[in-house]
């Protein structure tokens, strides 16, 4: 009788679920005509994204934004087209896949934003395409974050439009909150500093910031007064 410990079979189910893969579907029926019938072996498929859209959705038209592979055609870029041991035939896990493209040297940054260090870059973002350039996905923040949207009766304009990396930085920022300029700097990228000036609040605006005053976030009126301001 052989015995085999807990231990044992965690090892044993390790080596199994690493040395799994997934199949594309044509290759696993060995059905290669589906993809190779129109080329000759010296004829490089790797920007062709035709093919894999006769069976796969066109991504063109369906985001404003399309990620740099996507737009070139490239879909080999990031997908194995015969195997692979990943979930959707990537070809590496995770943000490793990402990192052969994308420079990670914001982690070395102070301050950090925390999903980032652990969990995958699509847990935030769509990997093919969205509506922006940050690729995010619909209410990604809100995963982890408040909806300020059922907070507050006035929400700020970029919160109500879902524009979070608007004011924030979405891998790091030396500024506190992964703001990406200094709190009164970053309110004058869109604010006017000339109107602000004719009010007489705003008179000592040079020694104390913008959220002194006003939450960033939203509010119970149209200038997103605190409660401290309005008492």
């Amino acid at each position: 009788i052989i015995r085999i410990d807990s231990v044992t079979i965690l090892k044993r189910d390790s080596i199994i679920q690493s040395t799994r893969r997934t199949f594309h579907k044509p290759y696993e029926d060995k059905e290669c005509s589906t993809c190779h019938k129109n080329y000759t072996r010296n004829q490089s498929m790797a920007k062709n994204k035709t093919i894999c859209y006769t069976c796969h959705d066109n991504l063109d038209h369906k985001y404003q934004v399309l990620h740099g592979p996507v737009a070139a055609g490239y879909c080999t870029q990031c997908h194995d087209p015969h195997k692979s041991k990943y979930q959707a035939l990537l070809k590496y896990n995770d943000n490793e896949l990402c990192f052969n493209c994308h420079n990670s040297s914001f982690l070395e940054n102070d301050r950090i934003h925390q999903p980032v260090l652990e969990t995958s870059c699509i847990n935030c973002r769509n990997p093919h395409g969205g509506n922006s350039s940050t690729f995010l996905t619909s209410d990604s923040c809100y995963e982890c974050h408040d909806n300020y949207n059922t907070k507050f009766s006035v929400i700020h304009g970029p919160v109500e439009a879902g524009l979070c990396y608007s004011c924030h930085e979405n891998h790091s920022s030396k500024q506190p909150h992964l703001l990406i300029n200094t709190t009164n700097g970053l309110c004058l990228n869109c604010h006017n500093q000339t109107d602000l000036n004719i009010t007489k609040a705003h008179n000592d605006t040079k020694t104390k910031t913008c959220t002194t005053c006003h939450n960033p976030h939203g509010g119970a009126n149209a200038y997103l007064l605190t409660q401290t301001t309005n008492q």
